[in-house]
C-alpha cells in the first residue's frame, strides 16, 4: 500500500493520509454491445466494426448536439 513507502520515508502527515483516502477511483470503463441486426440496414456488408462505432458516435454526438440547440430532452424523443 502507498502508507508503508510514505512512512518509511517520514513523510505520512494527516494530510496525505487524507488524501489518499479521498481520491477517487477511477471507474471502470463500460462496454456495450449493438446487435448487428438492429442497425444492419445503415451500413454496407463490408464497413468495419471500427467504421460502425465511429457512425454511431458522430451520429449520437450530432443528434445531442441538434437536440440541446433546440432546449429538447433528449429522452423526449425517444421511444423505448
Amino acid at each position: 500500500m502507498r502508507f508503508s513507502g510514505i512512512s518509511q520515508n517520514g513523510e505520512l502527515t494527516y494530510e496525505k493520509i487524507d488524501k489518499i483516502i479521498t481520491q477517487k477511483l477511477k471507474q471502470p470503463s463500460k462496454t456495450i454491445k449493438l446487435s448487428y441486426k438492429k442497425i444492419k440496414d445503415y451500413f454496407s456488408v463490408d464497413t468495419s466494426p471500427k467504421e460502425v462505432e465511429e457512425v454511431v458516435v458522430k451520429a449520437l454526438k450530432a443528434w445531442f448536439e441538434m437536440c440541446n440547440a433546440n432546449n429538447q430532452n433528449v429522452e423526449d424523443d425517444i421511444e423505448i
